[in-house]
């Protein structure tokens, strides 16, 4: 939108009502501005932005079974996949902010799995040559030490900000591995955990 000015052609000798009406003129637009004064190609940096970030959760969940939480150290107990485009970087720079947990059935309190960021091999199974731990040994503890077995368990861990990339033809999952064993958990409630990532307002995907 414009800037209007009253006065745009000034008498032979200038008087004060005019410049003050055209100082007024001034102030009133630079304390009015709004979306219609912002030129679609501005280019104004994110960080300028009052909200500059974009969030996103993802929820893994490893379902109750009669045999709890078992099998060998490093099996796939739960997988997620996202969605990425044809562009390199559509999905890039996703960094994960929190991880959050909780499970029904923490059985003896042992049980425990680590956080993965990966891909799968040609064969289908779990790429260890490109996963990222996010998170190592989440353990399904007691909220309380006084507590019995097979109570519930829950809460938010502590995780280093690491960077997340994927794409179309660079397709990644986050999944839970088994750390260790106990097949007393789970046999009544399943474990979900959950993951926000964060990153900078994108353009478009």
């Amino acid at each position: 939108m414009a800037l209007t000015i009253t006065n745009t052609t000034l008498s032979d000798t200038i008087t004060k009502t005019e410049i003050q009406q055209n100082f007024s003129d001034v102030v009133s637009k630079f304390g009015n501005i709004d979306n219609s004064d912002i030129k679609a190609a501005a280019a104004i940096a994110i960080t300028k932005l009052q909200a500059s970030k974009e969030y996103m959760s993802i929820q893994l969940t490893v379902p109750l079974a009669a045999g709890g939480l078992a099998g060998s150290a490093g099996d796939v107990m739960a997988l997620a996949a996202l969605p990425g485009g044809s562009d390199d970087d559509d999905q890039a720079n996703w960094k994960v902010a929190e991880i959050a947990w909780v499970c029904g059935d923490i059985g003896a309190g042992t049980g425990k799995v680590d956080v993965m960021f990966g891909g799968l091999t040609t064969a289908g199974a779990w790429d260890t040559g490109t996963d990222v731990e996010l998170y190592d040994g989440l353990t399904l503890a007691k909220m309380d030490a006084g507590a019995s077995t097979n109570t519930a368990g829950g809460g938010n861990l502590n995780v280093t900000a690491t960077t997340v990339s994927f794409n179309a033809t660079r397709a990644r999952f986050f999944a839970l591995l088994l750390d260790t064993a106990d097949t007393t958990a789970c046999t009544g409630f399943p474990l979900v955990v959950t993951i926000l990532l964060e990153r900078d307002i994108q353009v478009g995907v």
